[in-house]
């Protein structure tokens, strides 16, 4: 890759406990392959826990963070970008996996889901060569779903389903 190239990741509004875990991922980040990536998951199964998906979205940002700083004096930028729920063919699963009542109580700050487009742009954004500072970092396109959630506006638990 030339100076300036930039790579970027899809990961998740899954993803953003990373940094509260950033201990535990840097561990599997920092295995030497896919085999000993594989091996760390099968002994550290209460890393994994019964949120595979979540734990795999936190790794991609906690990678991004690693490696792209470690690549950022070349000039090669890698972010990730980390959607809100979006109405791709994919969002049957998602809702078949979590259940109905976890996506009907998902916080849409801006009324509704984000289409494939608008996450598009932003990945145009992040690789775009005028925005050649930003680096090692992950950004969220989410209709302001973390900001609401990280200063107060949004309830975590509202995504929990009722008993």
């Amino acid at each position: 890759l030339s100076d300036g190239a930039g790579i970027a990741f899809i990961s998740s509004v899954a993803g953003m406990g990373w940094v509260a875990n950033a201990a535990r991922n840097l561990e599997l980040v920092m295995t030497p392959d896919f085999d000993a990536a594989r091996t760390w998951c099968e002994e550290n199964p209460e890393a994994i826990g019964g949120m595979g998906y979540s734990a795999s979205k936190e790794a991609i940002n906690a990678y991004v963070a690693f490696r792209g700083f470690q690549l950022a004096p070349s000039g090669v930028r890698l972010n990730s970008l980390n959607p809100g729920p979006t109405d791709t063919p994919m969002m049957p699963s998602f809702i078949e996996s979590q259940g109905q009542e976890f996506f009907d109580n998902f916080p849409k700050p801006v009324g509704r889901n984000a289409r494939p487009d608008e996450q598009a742009w932003a990945l145009v954004l992040l690789n775009s060569p005028r925005n050649s500072y930003t680096t090692a970092t992950s950004h969220f396109a989410d209709g302001g779903f973390t900001g609401g959630l990280f200063t107060g506006g949004i309830d975590m638990a509202l995504l929990m389903p009722s008993e």
